[in-house]
C-alpha cells in the first residue's frame, strides 16, 4: 500500500481491521477523521472484513483514496488503486492456500477441485434472485469463466456466494414470519375484546 501511495489513515485502518479479523479480536473503534474513511469503515464493519479480504469491499474506499490522489496532485485513479489492492489480497489468499495445502497434503486435490466445481454449478443453478447486488456481480462472467479460476479463488467465490445466499434466505424467512405474527396478535386482541364484552 505504501508503494501505491495509499492515504496513511486508509492504510492504517485496513491493516488494523484485517489484523483484528485474522486474530478474531475486537477492532479498535478509534479511527481517522479523513473524509470518507469513518463512514466507509463502519459500512465495511457491517459487511465484514472477510468479504473485503475475499475481494468484495463496500463502496467508499476508492473514492476516499481518489480524493487523496487529487490532494497530492497525483493522476492516479482510486479505482485502479483498489483493483491493485484486491489483486494483492488474492495473491495472499493463493499463498495461504498453497501453504495450507502443502501442510495438510492428505486431501486429494482432485477431489477438492471437484467439490469446488460442484458447489459453483449448484450456485449458478440456484440463480441470483434475492442476492445483494454486489454478489450478483460474481455471476456476470458466466459459469464457464468461474470454473477456470484458480482453486483458492473458486473457494473464496463459493464461500462468499454461499454466505450471501444464507443471509438472504434467513432474511426472507424472517420477513415471512412477521405478517403471521402480526395477524396472530390482532386475533388475540379481538378475542380478548370479545371476552370482555361477554363478561360485562
Amino acid at each position: 500500500m505504501r508503494k501505491k501511495k495509499t492515504q496513511p489513515a486508509i492504510r492504517r485502518t485496513i491493516i488494523s481491521r484485517l489484523e483484528a479479523w485474522r486474530t478474531q479480536q475486537h477492532a479498535n473503534n478509534a479511527g481517522s477523521t479523513y473524509p470518507g474513511v469513518p463512514t466507509t469503515t463502519v459500512e465495511q464493519d457491517k459487511a465484514g472484513w472477510q468479504s473485503f479480504f475475499e475481494g468484495c469491499p463496500v463502496r467508499g474506499w476508492a473514492e476516499a483514496q481518489h480524493t487523496y490522489f487529487v490532494w497530492i496532485g497525483s493522476r492516479r485513479s482510486g479505482r485502479r488503486w483498489l483493483a491493485a489492492l484486491l489483486q494483492k489480497l488474492l495473491d495472499v489468499a493463493w499463498d495461504l492456500w498453497e501453504q495450507r495445502n502443502a501442510i495438510l497434503h492428505k486431501q486429494d486435490s482432485a477431489i477438492l477441485y471437484a467439490e469446488f466445481d460442484q458447489g459453483i454449478r449448484e450456485q449458478f443453478s440456484l440463480g441470483t434472485t434475492h442476492l445483494p447486488r454486489e454478489v450478483k456481480g460474481f455471476f456476470r462472467t458466466g459459469l464457464k469463466a468461474v470454473l477456470q479460476y484458480a482453486a483458492p479463488v473458486k473457494q473464496a467465490w463459493l464461500r462468499r456466494v454461499e454466505q450471501a445466499r444464507k443471509r438472504a434466505m434467513d432474511r426472507l424467512r424472517a420477513e415471512n414470519i412477521r405478517p403471521y405474527e402480526q395477524e396472530r396478535r390482532t386475533m388475540e386482541r379481538w378475542l380478548r375484546a370479545g371476552r370482555q364484552e361477554t363478561t360485562s
